[in-house]
Formats: structure tokens, C-alpha cells, sequence
């Protein structure tokens, strides 16, 4: 059955719960980049790490309010070896594209909002099986 109606919630509290704890800790700030890398990986070829970017606003006169939107994004990268013994990297990736006006608490909101979508039951096909409908 396809895919036709998706449920986010709105002012909804995410908070993950379980688990285990991973500590990344900073590699440090080069330019507009933060990477972080988890400690608990003792094998550098499988050590799995974070980088954010940010870009802020330049003015610019063909933009809606004079200016580009703040853009940020998160790169999660899990490095894994493959039965051939070959290794690739697994990503997940996600972005923020905001007016400048918009304030801290609409910034928020619309984070939970996107968050939603890796974590919706709704759309677990469509990351797990790269299924569509």
C-alpha cells in the first residue's frame, strides 16, 4: 500500500531514551566546520564521527528580506568494514535553512518538526528499505 498521509506532531517533546551513551568529543573548529569524534571507537578505520557547518546570512537584494538564509548542517558518519574487507561510510544528514527573522523558538519548533521525519514510523520504509510507497 502506498504512502499517502504522514502524522508529525506539532510542539512535540523528542527526547531519546534507552540505550547507551556515546561520547564524541571535539576534534576542534577549522573555519565554518566542528568535528567531533566518539571516543568509545577504539578501531580508527570504524571511529564514528560528526561535523556541523554553519553559514551565516550575507546581505543580498534579491532575497525576500534583503539578506540569504542561516544555513546549518550535520554530517553523522559510521565508517563500517564489509565481509570483502573493504570499508564504506554510512551518512546521515540533515540541514536547517532559516530567514533570519525567524526567531529562537520558531527555529526550534521546526527542528522537532524535521526530526520527525527519521524518526516517524511512517516513513521507516522509505530509510530502511529505500522504499518510496
Amino acid at each position: 500500500m502506498a504512502l499517502t498521509t504522514l502524522t508529525f506532531l506539532e510542539s512535540a517533546t523528542i527526547t531519546p531514551s534507552g540505550g547507551t551513551a556515546l561520547v564524541f568529543s571535539s576534534q576542534g573548529i577549522q573555519g565554518d566546520k566542528h568535528k567531533f569524534v566518539c571516543d568509545d571507537d577504539t578501531d580508527l578505520r570504524t571511529q564514528r564521527s560528526m561535523e556541523y557547518t554553519v553559514k551565516r546570512p550575507k546581505p543580498q537584494a534579491s532575497a525576500p528580506n534583503g539578506y540569504t538564509q542561516a544555513r546549518s548542517s550535520g554530517i553523522y558518519k559510521q565508517p563500517v568494514i564489509l565481509d570483502n574487507g573493504e570499508i564504506t561510510v554510512n551518512t546521515v544528514t540533515m540541514g536547517l535553512n532559516v530567514d533570519v527573522e525567524m526567531t529562537i523558538a520558531e527555529k526550534t519548533e521546526l527542528l522537532k518538526q524535521g526530526a520527525q521525519m527519521f524518526i516517524d514510523a511512517e516513513l521507516a520504509s522509505l530509510h530502511t528499505k529505500q522504499n518510496l510507497s
